[in-house]
């Protein structure tokens, strides 16, 4: 059963892209036949106030190929070498009601909110640049696992 606009807890407004960029690095080494592989990555952060009547949210995704390089032993301390990268930043904003969440909640639904709101807005960005970047790319992931879309129905 639908809920009526009055029941409604929150608003939840579009996505609204903030800033993006596509970066081309090292392509003499791509050239000597470096083999690469691809990366996605995404973060969300809250901007929450005390008794604020709006909560801001700004998503930033990347994702591209990088540089696979066999004779370097990679560990979490080795930074990422791109071949190219795309990136998006999207920026949320939920109108609450009556309705006064935690941050842990707070994150939780943002997060939700951006898989299906910014995410397939990114998806799409990515698809267009790395098809005009002549990259046989596959598609980025529907769903992207680095972001818990898990929300409890209380």
């Amino acid at each position: 059963m639908a809920r009526s606009a009055k029941s409604l807890d929150y608003k939840v407004m579009s996505p609204a892209l903030m800033s993006c960029s596509f970066e081309r690095n090292d392509i003499s080494q791509r050239a000597e036949g470096a083999a690469t592989k691809r990366f996605v990555s995404g973060d969300v952060r809250v901007h929450a106030g005390d008794g604020a009547k709006y909560i801001l949210a700004t998503c930033e995704f990347s994702a591209g190929e990088e540089l696979e390089k066999a004779d370097d032993k990679q560990d979490e301390t080795t930074t990422r070498q791109p071949f190219f990268e795309v990136k998006a930043e999207y920026i949320l904003a939920v109108e609450l009601f009556d309705w006064n969440p935690a941050e842990p909640e707070l994150t939780k639904v943002f997060s939700a909110l951006a898989a299906a709101s910014a995410w397939p807005l990114f998806r799409s960005y990515f698809a267009s640049v790395t098809t005009q970047a002549l990259s046989d790319l596959p598609p980025l992931p529907i769903v992207p696992d680095f972001i818990d879309t898990s929300v409890d129905q209380d």
